[in-house]
């Protein structure tokens, strides 16, 4: 936008001036008169009001091109460089600085900035004698450890790729992985590994590297946890290595590894609604995407050794990411603990008084039902991201007026990402957000909406497919170029992802998540199909009495296509039949018939993946079976 000023003088004479010729530091916009303003006691012309003549820059009306989201940015953010080499390279820039910095709290011991580069370095020697080199894959089935932190950096500097597991991956899961991956190693908690070594076959001869979780506690809290945390081997033909032996060996030296294009880590995507697939992302889409988040006006500053709580996992994208990689390279104290469901996370927070948190809706619903009724003060929380699930409108009030109640006066952050973008695409700010939004896309990112049929893009307002460019993009799905092919498309010299959701774009660049095409349950109303978007119809039933959580699913007929049925989740058991009343009076009065549900189906609480959203598939196949209750 280009701006013309003019000045009046006390002499009555008029001068013309351009943009940054004048005295930016002491302008004040008054917006109801149109006017600037000078406060400083600099030249005469300071005391008068100047006109200001807004020459408009010409919008396209397409968000990919006008990009009116870069309004909130610095120019510093908007010319922002990935940072160069491996996800340690950049780490350890970061901190170089700061080696007596604490950088990990776990169980009463720290461990500075310093004392976690030489771990990484030792690690990195110790995985080299293993004979782990540059293009190999390490598998890792793990929970929130320092020792993981370790292993993710020590990968990364060395060239090796994590093939990262969910907990709950029993033997044939782990065999067949490590055989397609060609994985010679696996590193494990051994609590994990214990629940299926005897299903192991007698022909798994690859080494195993055990991690414990009380081994890097203090002295008392490892002393207390022992016993909970002791490990019996009774597959004896595995060939077990313990962490401890493992890290204090001489090891061998290694090649370090600069380059940031190369494999880094292997992910599943959450399979809610599909066959899981593995993500391959490599160290500059994570690097990218921590310096665009530190860059992102999140909150009123990132300070160093302020304090983060992990409370995601690292065997997705936004705990390696989010978690882990953003809050190491910020320079904070990250906080580690073993138990982060939702019933923990209120003694967390009262015990460590965090600073920035990234969370979960379900953690932080419960957060707010432990706390509700406490006069506890809150304002330490200077960032508080919330994400993994959309936020209802009911929630977002809730959540607003809970943090007020009790002397936390930020506003929380919302965000959108994906495994396939190594986390958040776009995110709010402190100047950039709306009930509803997820945000704007991070500096270097760009977003447009797209006709799902005329893949034509779409104008401000109107819902579509949402297509993402990042430099924080998958390289892709491993082994299945097919599916890779099907969803990153190269248009105009920019490559796109075609994220499967559905969203619009607000002409001040905020992104709004409406559903998910596959989500998208087709109706039929005589003759004519209809589209039904169930987050829109849940994001309006969640607003009524008595109605806590509510899901919308579609169960297949012939006649019509598909009959849609609701799950409920009540504000307590003695009025479940007040709000079921009052859904159907209002589907009746407000909803098209196509729209309202056939069966509306109480339940203590909705089905979740082990990441904590919403398990779509096992809701469709219980409304599979019908009139389950009327």
């Amino acid at each position: 936008m280009k701006h013309n000023w003019r000045m009046l003088f006390a002499s009555g004479k008029s001068v013309q001036l351009h943009e940054r010729t004048i005295c930016v530091e002491c302008v004040r916009f008054v917006s109801q008169q149109r006017s600037l303003r000078f406060s400083c006691a600099a030249p005469a012309a300071h005391f008068f009001i100047l006109e200001e003549q807004m020459e408009q820059k010409t919008l396209t009306g397409y968000p990919s091109i006008d990009k009116p989201w870069l309004k909130y940015y610095s120019e510093e953010a908007r010319s922002l460089a990935i940072p160069d080499g491996s996800m340690f390279d950049y780490m350890y820039q970061c901190n170089a600085d700061y080696p007596e910095d604490i950088a990990i709290e776990y169980y009463g011991r720290t461990f500075t900035y310093g004392e976690l580069f030489r771990q990484i370095n030792q690690c990195a020697r110790s995985l080299t004698a293993l004979g782990i080199k540059k293009g190999d894959i390490v598998t890792v089935q793990a929970i929130p450890l320092p020792q993981v932190v370790v292993i993710i950096y020590a990968l990364t500097r060395i060239g090796a790729c994590g093939n990262m597991l969910y907990p709950d991956a029993k033997a044939y899961d782990v065999v067949s992985s490590m055989k397609k991956t060609q994985s010679r190693l696996l590193i494990v908690v051994d609590k994990l590994l214990f629940a299926y070594e005897e299903d192991l076959p007698e022909t798994f001869n690859n080494t195993i590297l055990l991690l414990n979780v009380a081994e890097q506690m203090s002295v008392i809290p490892r002393l207390l946890a022992r016993r909970k945390a002791a490990y019996t081997k009774k597959n004896r033909n595995l060939h077990t290595v313990l962490w401890r032996e493992f890290i204090s060996g001489n090891g061998e030296s290694y090649q370090e590894n600069h380059d940031g294009d190369i494999p880094a880590f292997m992910l599943r995507t959450g399979g809610t609604t599909g066959i899981p697939k593995e993500v391959v992302l490599n160290s500059e889409n994570f690097n990218s995407v921590a310096i665009e988040v530190y860059y992102s006006r999140l909150c009123s500053e990132w300070k160093r050794q302020n304090k983060s709580l992990l409370l995601l996992p690292p065997f997705i994208a936004f705990g390696i990411g989010s978690g882990i990689h953003n809050s190491l390279t910020f320079g904070t104290k990250l906080i580690i603990t073993l138990d982060v469901t939702p019933k923990s996370i209120s003694k967390l927070f009262l015990k460590f008084r965090p600073n920035y948190i990234t969370a979960g809706t379900v953690q932080i619903e419960q957060f707010m039902n432990d706390l509700e009724r406490q006069k506890t003060k809150l304002g330490y929380i200077e960032m508080l991201a919330v994400g993994g699930e959309a936020m209802s409108a009911s929630f977002e009030k809730r959540l607003n007026s809970f943090l007020n109640n009790h002397r936390c006066y930020i506003t929380p952050i919302k965000g959108y990402g994906l495994t396939e973008t190594a986390a958040a695409v776009t995110m709010e700010t402190v100047e950039a957000h709306q009930a509803g939004s997820v945000g704007i896309p991070l500096a270097n990112c760009n977003i447009k909406v797209v006709d799902p049929e005329s893949h034509e893009e779409l104008t401000y307002g109107t819902p579509g497919e949402v297509y993402v460019s990042t430099p924080g993009m998958m390289l892709g799905y491993y082994q299945d170029q097919q599916a890779t092919d099907e969803v990153i498309e190269i248009m105009n010299g920019e490559k796109w992802l075609h994220t499967g959701d559905i969203g619009m774009i607000s002409k001040d660049g905020l992104l709004t998540i409406t559903g998910r095409i596959k989500r998208i349950i087709v109706c039929k109303e005589g003759l004519i199909y209809h589209k039904v978007f169930p987050l829109l119809i849940e994001d309006q039933l969640s607003k009524l009495p008595g109605v806590k959580e509510i899901s919308i699913v579609g169960r297949p007929d012939d006649q019509v296509g598909n009959l849609l049925v609701a799950f409920i989740v009540t504000d307590n058991k003695e009025s479940k039949e007040q709000a079921v009343d009052a859904l159907k009076d209002y589907c009746s009065s407000n909803l098209q018939s196509y729209e309202r549900p056939v069966e509306y189906i109480v339940v203590d609480s909705l089905p979740r993946t082990l990441i904590g959203k919403v398990d779509y598939r096992a809701l469709e196949e219980r409304a599979a079976r019908k009139n389950e209750i009327g």
